[in-house]
């Protein structure tokens, strides 16, 4: 059996890994213009969640739904005071 150097498998892993990250859309035309943009409390504006939260509201107006969901519950679980 070969065996695969250690540099090899680190850049494989890391291929595997940025082709499973989804690409936040642009959005031109929003799909739901009636909804207003939650704002954020003043405690929170620094903090990584609200990145996570504009990303989550961008797939949102975007019109998927399942990926707005399922980033708005992952941040809810890691974050739920936010």
């Amino acid at each position: 059996m070969r065996r695969v150097a250690p540099i090899t498998l680190a850049s494989l892993v890391a291929l595997v890994t940025l082709a499973c990250v989804t690409r936040v859309p642009v959005v031109i035309t929003p799909s739901y213009p009636q909804y207003v943009f939650p704002s954020v409390p003043s405690d929170f504006r620094n903090m990584k969640e609200v990145r996570r939260h504009e990303e989550a509201w961008t797939f949102l107006q975007a019109g998927d739904l399942i990926t707005a969901r399922s980033r708005y519950v992952e941040l809810l679980d890691q974050s739920p005071l936010f």
